[in-house]
């Protein structure tokens, strides 16, 4: 059967007998409206005039629903049952969202095979000021259900959607209300089991549900039974998105366990299981204490972000040679953890070695990576778990020390081997000025030690500038003011690269006031006189002849006499004019 054809007055029989009396003083009479499938097929023209609507074109193939308030649509409309009718005093939404009283009668019936649904009203007059109140009620309600930022539902105990507000079509990821209302509620929103519905109202459960595009999102939902009377006639809930919050939570309950930087587990972790492991099921059990070797020097010299990132290779050269029921820990500052269950000396020792084979295969950074590491093992449950730490600890910072001299040998020959890449400065730069350092130094009479620390002088002077742009040391043209400062500031990052070593601190005062001047007027700190080092005033005379004499990219090689008479111009200013004069018989 085509119901879109359906007319009122073949309905006549059934409609005639509905009880729309005129106790309550009507305004219109005899408004009749048809549906099938929850939409409105057919209606007269005092429906239209009811509902404050122009013509019947208007409200033809829109919801039944959209024409009451959300409880007087479940009072009448589903509670409609086939052949009798129900009459009750509801409230209707006009064209222009004002509610009024009205008395409707509605049923169901069955006309040739199909389901009709009949509905027939008058307006009730009311007070204006309660008319006014209830006026302001839904006012305010709708606009709580629209704009609320949290999902709000209704649905009837079938599990479908009655109505949703905008906030949940969002949250699902519907572009339309049309297109959720055609979907089942999710069954997380509640649980079903023999058609019965269990709800715990009031109470908030979270919970994971899908959207539209099949993705997964976090939810807290709040669900209850509406009963008429004592008997359920709808679900309402609020469905809030919780999907930032649970990120930020486990984002929260992941770094209280591990560090930041790494990833790896934390100090207060390390505590929480070298407990629980401390059982006999788990002995032999062995603790592998690692110091990174130059960190301090690595972020003095290029700063923390390069010292990060020495930190960072390292987690992950811990990560990759051991095993996977293995716990590491980035213990403190530079120092990282291990701890190797049911693992015996043999097995640590071999852990150990990968660690510091891996270590030695690993290049690309700025100072060749080493870790120093020491082992304990605990073989009775009688040790005290304590003292197998300390043990490992002590045994790290032995082998530290006895590894010292060769690592910072290694260290500093990847530091000179950095300046020479990146910047003007020259192996050959250094070895004439070892030769001429020396000789001005024994001319004036210095120590076998203080002729020692020349020799270095010579080499290091410049180390400093390893932390400078290359673009800015291999600049033609002439520095910028910006870019100037930044050249200054050599001599202070070599000094700190030189007190990292026990065994080249002593030339580190050499290479601080190297750029001092005789006068006054030199960096980092304007000393005078024979306030500067001896050392530095030899090898600012020395470095200041060989770069007349070679050249560099700013600046033509001069004629041995140019670079004399230059000497000579500065002395007294610049250069210390006793050891100028000395330094000319040298190369007289």
């Amino acid at each position: 059967m085509n119901v879109v054809n359906l007319k009122i007055e073949d309905l006549n029989k059934e409609i005639s007998g509905m009880d729309v009396d005129a106790e309550y003083g009507s305004t219109s009479f005899g408004g009749i409206l048809l549906y099938n499938k929850g939409k409105i097929i057919e209606l007269n023209e005092q429906m239209v005039l009811l509902l404050g609507y122009d013509n019947k074109r208007e409200l033809t193939g829109q919801y039944v629903k959209d024409i009451f308030t959300l409880e007087s649509y479940n009072l009448a409309i589903k509670n409609s049952i086939f052949g009798h009718e129900r009459c009750y005093e509801l409230d209707c939404i006009k064209k222009d969202n004002s509610i009024i009283k009205c008395k409707i009668c509605t049923k169901l019936i069955n006309h040739n095979g199909t389901t009709i649904g009949i509905v027939a009203g008058r307006e009730i007059k009311i007070p204006d000021s309660k008319f006014l109140s209830r006026r302001i009620k839904h006012d305010k309600y709708t606009s709580l259900f629209e704009n609320s930022l949290d999902g709000i539902y209704m649905a009837d105990m079938n599990g479908k959607f009655i109505d949703t507000n905008p906030a949940l079509i969002k949250i699902m990821g519907y572009d339309n209300k049309e297109e959720l209302l055609l979907t089942s509620v999710p069954d997380k929103f509640y649980t079903s089991h023999d058609d019965d519905i269990f709800l715990s109202n009031n109470v908030i459960n979270e919970t994971i549900i899908s959207k539209k595009d099949g993705s997964m999102i976090n939810v807290e939902i709040n669900s209850s039974v509406i009963y008429e009377k004592t008997k359920p006639a709808y679900i309402q809930g609020i469905v809030r998105d919780i999907t930032e919050r649970k990120r930020a939570e486990e984002k929260i309950r992941f770094l209280s366990f591990h560090d930041s930087l790494t990833s790896l587990y934390n100090r207060s972790f390390f505590e929480d299981q070298i407990r629980r492991l401390d059982t006999q099921r788990q002995l032999p059990l062995s603790i592998i204490i690692g110091d990174v070797n130059g960190l301090k020097l690595i972020n003095d010299t290029f700063g923390h972000k390069e010292g990060d990132a020495l930190l960072y290779e390292c987690a992950n050269i811990l990560k990759k040679c051991c095993r996977q029921e293995d716990f590491i820990f980035r213990w403190g500052g530079d120092e990282f953890s291990v701890i190797l269950p049911q693992t015996g000396e043999e097995i640590a020792e071999i852990v150990i070695e990968r660690i510091r084979e891996c270590c030695r295969e690993t290049g690309g950074h700025k100072i060749p990576i080493s870790i120093s590491l020491g082992y304990s093992i605990k073989k009775s449950i009688d040790q005290d778990i304590n003292a197998l730490v300390k043990n490992a600890e002590d045994m790290m910072y032995t082998n530290k020390l006895m590894e010292s001299k060769s690592i910072s040998s290694s260290i500093f020959s990847s530091l000179k081997r950095t300046l020479y890449e990146k910047s003007v400065e020259t192996e050959n730069h250094g070895e004439r000025l070892k030769g001429m350092v020396l000789e001005l130094g024994k001319l004036v009479g210095l120590s076998d030690r203080k002729l020692s620390e020349l020799v270095l002088l010579a080499s290091l002077h410049d180390i400093g500038k390893i932390a400078i742009p290359e673009p800015i040391l291999k600049k033609e043209d002439n520095l910028s003011a910006e870019e100037w400062e930044m050249i200054k500031k050599h001599p202070e990052i070599g000094y700190r690269i030189l007190l990292s070593s026990p065994q080249l601190s002593p030339i580190s005062k050499g290479v601080l006031y190297h750029h001092e001047k005789w006068n006054g007027t030199g960096y980092p700190e304007g000393l005078i006189g024979e306030d500067i080092p001896i050392t530095a005033r030899i090898i600012s005379i020395v470095d200041a002849y060989d770069v007349m004499r070679n050249g560099r990219p700013y600046k033509k090689p001069m004629s041995r006499k140019q670079a004399v008479k230059e000497l000579i111009r500065c002395s007294g200013t610049q250069f210390d004019p006793n050891l100028v004069r000395n330094f000319l018989k040298i190369i007289s």
